[in-house]
């Protein structure tokens, strides 16, 4: 046969132009078909099987190899793609080649049980990035396997801003959701960047990162975040170059752990640093405007309020604060704005200032009219302050 087209299945495009042989044998079929057509990709195989009329079903096998967007466009195109076609929007800067093969089990009566399908995808030095998500990667090489309710990889390299990590990915069965899970030594600062530069700045090292995505099926509930991601590290090699209490020198352990909830007009996000450091906060945007922070909670040494409050609360306790140093920080900053911050009700054992030690250190404060009211009690200094807000 030349230039033959070949429908198959509901919602599946056909096969157009093929060149190749088809035979007809008592009650079986077969076709081998070269240089087939399949969704504006040339140079695609496919071999096709009825082994018996009387059981009519047909398996059919798609070969090609082609770029990693014309793999990926076509798959999300295709009756198993569309579910997860709102992750894949978020993809960019697809590039890679793909070795696809898509076998697939048809019935052709309708008394007969339901299609399957699987598709493989071996990618070959791919790359993608995510604005959205902080995500790039690059050399990714290793199979994606995909059924009609189903994905499932297992080992596949990549590098995450130049460094090697592993991923797995399947679907949970109950819930329909996708889990991505990375695993990986990663420049940490690279997890933050999609905070200011002037808040990642003092993070510096590498770790051993363990960070999962769970993205929602199309039946979660409306109130369900589309995209989960946790992610947790010990932070050895990592350092913290704040001033006290948030030091930390690269060779200590601390486990972390945190948590990003995606909504459509809202992120919020959790974390804790062994128990001595706690902290929540939500992001929120209208329209196609950015993201920005609404809401912020850090606790030293105490559990988390029961409700959080808008504007920046921090809270607890410490044994030493470096008031010199974060007197330096905030100079530093780009953004000095305090118009965020709503109150401050902190203990120190000890604070160092001005080349002074303060025992037993109590700071409260809390915002008013567009100014900063608070107390300061210490064995050196107390008494009461009223500041305006920066601009």
């Amino acid at each position: 046969v030349e230039d033959t087209n070949l429908f198959f299945a509901p919602g599946w495009l056909a096969l157009r132009n093929g060149n190749g042989k088809m035979l007809f044998h008592n009650a079986g079929y077969t076709c081998d078909l070269d240089r087939v057509s399949y969704e504006k990709l040339d140079n695609v195989r496919a071999n096709g099987v009825i082994a018996d009329f009387d059981k009519a079903e047909l398996a059919l096998e798609i070969q090609t190899q082609v770029s990693t967007a014309d793999a990926v466009r076509v798959w999300i195109g295709s009756p198993v793609g569309e579910d997860y076609r709102d992750i894949v929007t978020n993809l960019h800067d697809l590039g890679g080649r793909v070795d696809a093969k898509i076998d697939l089990l048809i019935p052709l009566g309708d008394d007969l049980a339901q299609e399957r399908v699987k598709v493989a995808l071996d990618f070959e030095d791919a790359t993608t990035s995510a604005k959205n998500w902080g995500l790039k990667l690059a050399g990714i090489n290793g199979r994606l396997v995909i059924t009609e309710d189903a994905l499932l990889a297992r080992g596949i390299n990549a590098r995450y801003f130049g460094d090697p990590v592993k991923i797995d990915i399947s679907t949970e069965k109950k819930s329909g959701d996708t889990l991505v899970n990375a695993r990986g030594t990663i420049e940490s600062r690279n997890l933050l960047n999609q905070l200011p530069e002037e808040l990642t700045r003092y993070v510096d090292g590498k770790s051993d990162w363990q960070v999962g995505l769970r993205f929602a099926s199309d039946n979660a509930p409306v109130e369900q975040a589309f995209l989960v991601i946790n992610a947790a590290s010990n932070l050895q090699s990592t350092a913290l170059t704040l001033p006290l209490p948030l030091a930390k020198p690269s060779e200590d352990v601390s486990r972390l752990s945190a948590e990003v909830d995606f909504f459509t007009e809202r992120i919020l996000f959790q974390f804790s640093l062994d128990s001595e450091l706690l902290g929540r906060g939500k992001l929120v945007a209208e329209g196609d405007q950015e993201f920005v922070l609404d809401a912020f909670d850090l606790a030293l040494s105490t559990p988390l309020a029961a409700k959080q409050r808008r504007g920046m609360n921090l809270y607890g306790s410490a044994a030493e604060l470096g008031v010199d140093g974060w007197i330096d920080v905030i100079t530093d900053s780009e953004s000095t704005g305090s118009t965020l911050l709503s109150t401050v009700d902190l203990d120190f054992s000890r604070a160092y200032a001005f080349g002074r030690t303060l025992e037993d250190l109590k700071l409260e404060l809390h915002q008013e009219n567009k100014r900063l009211l608070g107390l300061v009690e210490s064995t050196l200094v107390k008494g009461d302050f009223d500041a305006p807000l920066l601009p």
